[in-house]
């Protein structure tokens, strides 16, 4: 690979992966309310649960996806 396509190669690993770090943080976030409402109300709503289930989905996907477009990496 010549030095332009390394370049191109590591711009979009970057913009992915700053992709990844907003959507964490997102899910970061809806996870502290939730646990800030369980907190304060002493009270677990299966909404509550619902949402963290389909929070640690997406958290899965991420990682799944993040995987998937590493470059192969050579032993």
């Amino acid at each position: 690979m010549n030095e332009i396509g390394k370049i191109s190669c590591c711009k979009d690993q970057l913009i992915h992966i700053r992709k990844m770090n907003t959507l964490l943080g997102n899910i970061s976030s809806n996870l502290n309310q939730i646990t800030h409402r369980i907190n304060s109300t002493n009270t677990v709503y299966q909404k509550d649960l619902d949402d963290i289930k389909e929070l640690m989905e997406k958290i899965w996907q991420l990682q799944k996806s993040m995987v998937s477009k590493q470059p192969l990496i050579k032993q």
